[in-house]
């Protein structure tokens, strides 16, 4: 019940008439008085005659007693004193920031006082502070923004706290799709994080123990812009020895002027120019995700096809950045915060043993920059490699540069003591016919005598020199077709990466990769393309290859296609990719599915039917089941049983991602082989407010402050919901772009009384921040309160109502009478109708507190103590 019902069961008719004109005409003199914050206001207008509402007009019992009528808070503006105020800033209607602004005394003392906007201000809000009118006007400490631009305005809302400036499109820089001023960027809380995922399974095949377990942590602090990490993998198995692998371990920070990073410690260096580089050192580099939306590359999505419960392992440069249990059937993988440019070998191990490889390509498009723009890297550090070999210290740098007339020039030079390399190349936008970038390499090789033993064709004293050609191509065509990356390289024989310089003459330490090189010798060739087409209301279809050829003879393909489709209520996929075995054998593997739903609601059942047949392993057809349950989905469940050619079997597994933590099961079993797993994956953040347990945090994230509301969902987030102290993780939100986060107040599990103020609000986090997004909530029972003073009079009507927080929590009616929410089972409201001190009060209230009655609107009378003189 609002206030003005509750109101209207106590009054007369003839009040309720009253009372309805009366505050119909004093929200038309307040609105007359202020204008609404986005219109535009003419600047230099002549400022219009007071307007006030004469109190004589309420006739409410004795004529007398006007005395009891106190409308001052509808009747006049606030007069904005001088002063430093805490301030939300809106643009041409949409939210850019918070700002601190100074106010600035008018010289008429009745007017509002400005606030103090400078040129940097006006620049991160967007404002083209380079126009004619700027320059004209030389340098100022305080712009008068009507003044030199015609139809701009300045409004500032005392009572919101809100700054609005409205100016003309033609006045405002217009930036790129999906830009985002670094004044906007939010560097999130200090906060030391714990991101985890473990998983174990446990099983037999062919009478033969098959036991694995692997784990990750992430560990983190964040203090303002810096951020540490170190992340730790940990592999055990009863096929292999327990391993402990760092995959990185670093210090870092964006630098805004710069749109790049500093990274100090362990890390990888990009592969658009020169391959990718594990490595211990520093790094300056720009971060494309700083750039608007048309100047980013693009994140790895890889895609395969389990034919059981599976493990799913993606190495880069010999670290592991994932490793997970899927379901039967079709996956894709796209949250892989640490992977950067550079191949991605996928392995896929199934319940039964089988083991399947392939390469997803991960590379960079067409090397191109805008005109004017800059991509740059400098890095100085110790080579790093996963199976612990050592490595020399090496330096390397690269520039790009946009020039005129759509062109690129690229280039960069890498050196160690054993190894030297440069690059030269240059792009160039063909407009509608796509991108493309051509550069050649040259490299140099020589023998360092303190290495250890070395394999031909690398003697002692021996030197190799040799080029490098490459071909980028990339376009997205008006039917929709995305071919994101096709490339082309070629190699003399003796031209060398800096992975293989190290691998080659680094014998002792790397053996297995020598192993493979003495097979392989050098890399001739390399192709690498991935498309996608959406095909409208008949699905998409994609593809990606990737072929090596080495000069010994061998090559390595690795390919898949698919097709997915959506058909009202049905959906169908076809999928193929070949890839190696553990033996080094060529695998391939088709199969097609259809699902059908089961079942009514939005939370049905999908029965899904597929066939596939495999190189190694014949056909097989597979029946299934997968769904939801629970109100949020929270629960996911599937459910195969599969029949082929040499054996069938069966698998089932069930997630469920809670509020604390994501946790799932499976179980396997077929002819010769079991295998049951388990895991668990989540986060944990220590900032000031305590310690919050959430989801996986993934890269970037947000930590939601309801101010005490406990179990509030999130929307779209399955099982994401504020704890007993009002905080909820959300994780996986995209840096330096704007997150929409919706809170869904209806979803609670629990009937108490908490009634939130906002429920959306936009953040843009930096790289690993844990950005703080706060809700105004208000928690405790509801009342209709009959406020009176010590003659036990009622309170003026509309007499302003404070809570203990300092909100405004309501306006006194007729009769004394105000309807509050968010009360606490006792405590006191502070009552006030003037600025002296005879016209405050305070009220100290009582209220039910039985758990009958605490989620009931009650009624209740408060006595208003005068607050005493200073």
């Amino acid at each position: 019940m609002t206030f003005p019902q509750a109101l209207a069961l106590r009054a007369p008719r003839r009040l309720r008439l009253l009372s309805a004109l009366i505050l119909t005409l004093a929200s038309a003199t307040l609105w007359a008085a202020d204008p609404a914050p986005n219109a535009v206001a003419l600047p230099r207008a002549a400022p219009a005659r007071a307007t006030g509402f004469d109190a004589g007009f309420l006739q409410l019992g004795n004529p007398d007693d006007q005395s009891r009528v106190d409308i001052s808070a509808f009747a006049e503006r606030n007069v904005v004193q001088a002063g430093l105020y805490r301030a939300e800033i809106w643009v041409n209607g949409t939210r850019v920031g918070f700002a601190d602004l100074q106010f600035v005394a008018a010289a008429d003392a009745s007017a509002d006082a400005t606030p103090c906007l400078s040129p940097a201000m006006l620049q991160e809000w967007g404002i083209d502070v380079h126009s004619a009118a700027f320059v004209a006007a030389g340098p100022q400490r305080c712009v008068d923004l009507p003044a030199l631009v015609p139809q701009a305005s300045v409004s500032f809302d005392m009572l919101q706290q809100r700054l609005d400036i409205g100016v003309p499109q033609v006045a405002m820089w217009r930036p790129p799709r999906g830009a985002v001023t670094a004044a906007q960027w939010d560097a999130g809380e200090t906060a030391q994080l714990l991101d985890y995922s473990m998983n174990v399974t446990t099983g037999s095949a062919n009478h033969v123990r098959n036991d694995a377990a692997y784990g990750a942590v992430r560990a983190g602090l964040n203090v303002g812009p810096w951020r540490l990490r170190s992340t730790l993998n940990v592999q055990s198995g009863s096929n292999q020895n327990t391993t402990v692998q760092a995959v990185d371990n670093y210090l870092q920070r964006d630098v805004a002027p710069l749109q790049g990073r500093l990274t100090l410690g362990q890390a990888a260096t990009s592969s658009d120019i020169f391959d990718g580089i594990a490595f211990t050192g520093v790094q300056l580099a720009s971060d494309d995700s700083m750039l608007p939306d048309d100047q980013q590359g693009y994140a790895p999505v890889v895609r395969g096809v389990a034919q059981t419960n599976a493990r799913v392992t993606i190495r880069q440069r010999g670290f592991d950045l994932y490793s997970g249990l899927v379901a039967p059937g079709p996956f894709a993988i796209d949250n892989l915060p640490n992977a950067t440019t550079g191949d991605l070998e996928v392995i896929i191990t199934e319940a039964d043993g089988r083991e399947t490889r392939f390469i997803a390509p991960f590379a960079s498009l067409p090397v191109m920059v805008r005109e004017g723009g800059t991509r740059y890297s400098a890095t100085l550090g110790k080579y790093r490699d996963a199976g612990g070999g050592s490595g020399p210290t090496f330096g390397q740098a690269t520039l790009t540069r946009g020039l005129l007339f759509d062109f690129t020039l690229f280039g960069g030079l890498l050196g160690a003591h054993i190894y030297q390399a440069g690059v030269l190349g240059v792009g160039k936008n063909l407009g509608e016919f796509g991108a493309v970038s051509a550069d050649v390499s040259a490299s140099h090789t020589r023998r360092d005598p303190q290495w250890g033993r070395y394999v031909p064709p690398l003697q002692a004293g021996d030197t190799l020199s040799g080029q490098s050609y490459r071909v980028l191509y990339g376009k997205v065509f008006a039917n929709g077709l995305n071919l994101r990356v096709a490339g082309m390289r070629y190699s003399t024989a003796g031209y060398r990466t800096f992975g293989e310089a190290v691998a080659e003459q680094n014998a002792a330490q790397m053996a297995e990769r020598l192993d493979y090189l003495r097979v392989t010798g050098a890399r001739k060739s390399q192709v690498q393309g991935s498309l996608s087409q959406p095909l409208g209301r008949y699905g998409s279809i994609y593809a990606s290859i990737s072929q090596q050829i080495y000069y010994s003879g061998p090559r390595n393909l690795s390919a898949q296609v698919g097709y997915s489709a959506t058909l009202g209520p049905y959906a169908l996929g076809v999928y193929y990719s070949q890839g190696r075995s553990a033996g080094n054998e060529t695998t391939r593997q088709i199969s097609a599915n259809l699902s059908i739903p089961f079942g009514p609601g939005p939370r049905n059942a999908m029965v899904t039917a597929s066939v596939t047949h495999d190189s190694v392993t014949g056909m097989a057809e597979q029946l299934g089941v997968n769904g939801t349950a629970l109100a949020d989905r929270s629960l996911a469940y599937a459910l195969n049983a599969q029949y082929g050619s040499r054996s069938g079997h069966g698998d089932g597994n069930v997630s469920y991602s809670g509020r604390y933590a994501t946790l799932g099961g499976n179980v396997s079993a077929g002819e010769g082989y079991h295998q049951t797993g388990v895991s668990l994956s989540g986060s944990m953040a220590l900032h000031q407010g305590g310690i919050t347990l959430g989801q996986s945090l993934g890269d970037t994230a947000a930590l939601i402050d309801t101010h005490g509301a406990p179990d509030v969902a999130v929307s779209s987030l399955p099982g994401v919901r504020t704890d007993e102290h009002g905080y909820a993780i959300v994780p996986n939100l995209s840096a330096y772009r704007a997150n929409r986060i919706e809170l869904d107040p209806a979803a609670r599990n629990r009937d108490d009384t908490v009634e939130m103020q906002d429920t959306v609000k936009t953040v843009v986090p930096t790289r690993g921040a844990l950005a703080k997004v706060s809700f105004d909530s208000r928690i405790g029972s509801k009342a209709l309160l009959t406020l009176t003073d010590a003659a036990g009079l009622p309170l003026p009507f509309g007499a302003q109502v404070v809570d203990a927080r300092g909100r405004d929590a309501g306006v006194v009616g007729e009769h004394g009478e105000t309807y509050v929410t968010g009360l606490a089972a006792s405590g006191e409201l502070a009552v006030r109708w003037g600025a002296r001190g005879s016209h405050q009060c305070v009220a100290r209230y009582q209220l039910d507190s039985s758990a009958a009655m605490v989620a009931q609107l009650q009624t209740a009378a408060a006595r208003c103590v005068p607050v005493a003189a200073p």
